[in-house]
């Protein structure tokens, strides 16, 4: 049988492998070896210990082009209300990427993934209507990107949508257990939401388990890159 071609992420680890081996031969930092080739290298920044830890952010600073906040960006952290959104930790993570002409993704706006997810759906959403939750989805979607457009250059839109094993009803290609999922089609909507206030930041959707073509990481793999597929 043919060797099946390797999927995008894959590739991307083999770059990220000759990244590393490139800096350790040439006595360069990460981020000099990677715009060597062209490419960036990122990581997640948590704005708490930047507030208290010069080095700490010297140091990210120094070695990544690219940073994202470990949990202060997401929706989880910023939405405190239906209504109230405080984005005071992300932007600090900003204004410390922009001191250090690093790029900024911005880390998923909604979570597919509620009783798994170290960063669910706002608990707030439960037990609201449909209604109520498309209603918040889309404004906050809308809020949140507008509020850094032109100062994020990408956004992870929806994250862990996808469940590990398939759902009885083949029908239903998302996660039940997250709230969004009473919505129908909710990813498409968020990535409509997302690229009305942005045209110009990528979006991504973003998942676990599904990087290689390996037997226990094949299924989920073509649901996911399928499921993505269809959104364009």
């Amino acid at each position: 049988p043919k060797t099946p071609k390797p999927r995008h992420s894959e590739t991307k680890m083999i770059k990220l492998f000759s990244i590393f081996s490139g800096a350790l031969a040439d006595d360069l930092t990460l981020r000099q070896a990677a715009e060597k080739k062209g490419m960036q290298v990122g990581v997640n920044l948590d704005p708490d210990l930047i507030k208290t830890d010069k080095d700490y952010a010297s140091f990210a600073i120094q070695q990544f082009s690219n940073t994202s906040a470990f949990k202060q960006c997401k929706g989880w952290f910023t939405a405190t209300g239906e209504q109230s959104f405080n984005y005071a930790s992300c932007d600090y993570l900003r204004f410390m990427a922009l001191r250090g002409d690093m790029k900024m993704r911005g880390s998923y706006l909604l979570s597919g993934n509620h009783f798994y997810s170290s960063n669910p759906p706002p608990d707030f959403l439960v037990g609201k209507t449909e209604e109520e939750i498309n209603r918040f989805m889309e404004n906050y979607v809308k809020s949140t990107v507008a509020h850094y457009r032109g100062k994020i250059s990408a956004w992870d839109v929806v994250d862990e949508a996808i469940p590990d094993e398939p759902n009885k009803d083949l029908t239903k290609k998302v996660r039940l257990d997250s709230p969004y999922a009473k919505i129908d089609d909710y990813v498409c909507k968020a990535f409509q939401a997302a690229r009305e206030k942005d045209s110009q930041a990528k979006l991504f959707y973003s998942d676990y388990g599904f990087e290689s073509r390996a037997d226990y990481q094949l299924d989920k793999s073509d649901r996911v890159f399928n499921f993505a597929s269809d959104l364009q």
